[in-house]
């Protein structure tokens, strides 16, 4: 099984019917493992904006190769969300239309807080540092906490 990491950034306005109904068929090809809490950018940059964003990271495990991987992702993707395929097990690939690790995972400070709650011992392969020490030396905290992201993982079984 291959293991991988996507981030999901949602509107704030949308509706928990709506996300639940994504993970449902994002769990039907990527076995959902775990989810972070769900959070929502508190910097004065997002909080001007009327599309809010809220984020959550999840594991997976998926017997699909990372390039079928990628064509399910694209066909899933919405509107009015984005998901982004962080992680795919300990590959390094450095092509402009999948760069793994994705540079999210250790630039964006949120998008490491949630996989570093998820996530804490994976190494990252290219710092060689586990994502929890590089959430500690995370000197943003832009983001706030919503509520856990358990309960919809809880509503997909």
């Amino acid at each position: 099984m291959n293991v991988c990491l996507f981030s999901f950034h949602f509107k704030v306005s949308t509706k928990e019917e709506r996300i639940i109904r994504i993970l449902g068929d994002f769990h039907k090809l990527f076995r959902i493992k775990n989810i972070s809490s769900v959070y929502k950018k508190t910097s004065e940059e997002a909080t001007t904006r009327l599309d809010e964003e809220m984020s959550f990271a999840i594991t997976t495990e998926t017997a699909l190769n990372v390039e079928n991987l990628l064509a399910a992702k694209t066909a899933l993707q919405g509107s009015d969300f984005k998901v982004e395929l962080l992680v795919y097990n300990n590959e390094i690939q450095w092509t402009p239309e999948l760069p793994l690790p994705s540079p999210l995972l250790h630039f964006d400070p949120l998008v490491l807080h949630c996989c570093a709650e998820i996530a804490p011992a994976y190494i990252h392969p290219i710092l060689k540092e586990d994502l929890k020490t590089l959430d500690i030396g995370n000197i943003r905290t832009d983001f706030e906490f919503l509520f856990q992201g358990k309960i919809y993982i809880d509503q997909l079984t």
